[in-house]
């Protein structure tokens, strides 16, 4: 199964149980990237977590995603819209015209992008001075929660090498990818979760087996126990960090 497809039966639990980004970083995306105005093209937009911050604020959003079932919830929370527009391709090929864009973000995604036909087509979509921002949210492998997490993937879990290989790629790649004088930051982001989302937020991992399978039922289980164990006053509480790679390619 390739990335394209492989959130087709993760698309609901990710809406349901991803969070958003820490606040302090989308500040910081508009205060140096958007000060100015301009238009964005979020690639990798899946259900539009990211896409919301800049949509919410009147910026037009060009919504790059492959993926038909996680781009159909973006469809629907932006319905009607005119700031918010659909693209359904591949990061490295947005069909979006040459030197278009004023900012390409990429939430969560860019460890699923061909790094080279990506870079390319970000060199050909921005414009002059535009930039490019990474985003994702990783869990602290300090927190005890998170390495049970860990554990609970190693045995149910295809494929699984960490819960932050997204944010490893970012490191091994940024150097290669962005022109230098790039910026990394992390900023402080602590999630709260009910029971469900959760347990949401772990099965919509690429890496959480396949709906309909045993292994399905056996994780999540296991994810529901480790929820009820954790939570305090109903509540489970984790900590996060939103790393930010910002620069010019």
């Amino acid at each position: 199964m390739n990335g394209k497809q492989i959130f087709s039966d993760k698309a609901d639990n990710y809406k349901a149980g991803r969070a958003g980004y820490a606040p302090a970083a989308i500040a910081w995306i508009l205060e140096n990237c958007l000060k100015e105005g301009g238009n964005i093209a979020d690639v990798g937009s899946g259900t539009g977590l990211l896409s919301a911050e800049f949509i919410s604020r009147g910026y037009e959003t060009y919504c790059v995603e492959p993926n038909a079932e996680m781009r159909a919830h973006a469809d629907a929370a932006f319905a009607g819209s005119p700031n918010y527009h659909s693209i359904p391709t591949a990061a490295e090929a947005t069909t979006l015209p040459e030197k278009s864009i004023r900012l390409i973000t990429a939430g969560s995604s860019f460890h699923w992008f061909d790094t080279a036909g990506f870079l390319a087509e970000c060199r050909r979509i921005l414009m002059p001075g535009g930039i490019v921002c990474l985003l994702f949210n990783a869990r602290d492998y300090s927190d005890p929660l998170t390495l049970e997490q860990h554990e609970i993937f190693v045995r149910y879990g295809v494929n699984f090498t960490s819960l932050a290989r997204g944010v490893e790629k970012i490191d091994q790649e940024a150097v290669n990818f962005f022109a230098p004088g790039y910026r990394r930051m992390e900023f402080d982001h602590p999630l709260t979760y009910t029971e469900q989302t959760f347990v949401s937020r772990n099965l919509s991992s690429s890496y959480a087996p396949r709906q309909g399978t045993a292994e399905y039922e056996a994780c999540s289980e296991a994810l529901r126990k480790l929820a009820r164990r954790a939570a305090q006053d109903g509540l489970i509480r984790t900590g996060n960090k939103t790393v930010l790679v910002a620069g010019s390619v």
